[in-house]
């Protein structure tokens, strides 16, 4: 026996020969081996550290290919739970109702013959949506000044689950 290793993707013929101990020879049947390249997958959408708003529907998508063959379907994952499959180009899938909750995604690619490769992980969290706090802190309530007057409004503002983009008077 023989140990063939670190074999590049491709189809090889391969054959063996026996001598014997007069150095007569003869040649076995031809046998074809394959050695098939994995399959390449990437989870494109949702983005890495994405937040949505519940009640959501978040629209997972991956992009595959397979430098010796084709891509035979796109299975899309939340942890170990297979969300939906998809057996052509655009490799998308649907996720509608996502309850709250944080959740690692990923896509795994299989090819012509069965190779599987998985993409890097990409986590989401939905959650509800807190409302903002505001106050003003200046000027304090009843300041009086003379007319015409002139007030700077001032004011704090937090948002425990995002950031503030605005503030207006």
């Amino acid at each position: 026996s023989y140990t063939w290793s670190n074999i590049p993707a491709g189809t090889y013929t391969v054959t063996a020969k026996a001598y014997d101990n007069l150095n007569a020879a003869t040649t076995s049947s031809a046998v074809t081996l394959i050695s098939n390249a994995l399959p390449t997958v990437s989870l494109s959408a949702p983005a890495n550290n994405a937040t949505f708003t519940s009640p959501t529907n978040i629209s997972l998508a991956a992009s595959a290919s397979d430098s010796d063959g084709t891509i035979s379907k796109v299975e899309f994952y939340n942890g170990a739970t297979l969300l939906g499959t998809a057996t052509t180009a655009p490799y998308t899938f649907a996720w509608n109702a996502v309850a709250n909750g944080t959740y690692i995604l990923t896509a795994k690619a299989y090819d012509n013959r069965n190779a599987v490769k998985i993409s890097a992980a990409a986590t989401v969290t939905v959650g509800t949506n807190q409302v903002p706090t505001v106050s003003i802190t200046a000027p304090a309530t009843n300041t009086v000044a003379t007319a015409p007057a002139s007030f700077t409004l001032t004011s704090t503002a937090a948002d425990a689950d995002g950031s503030i983009s605005k503030v207006e008077f």
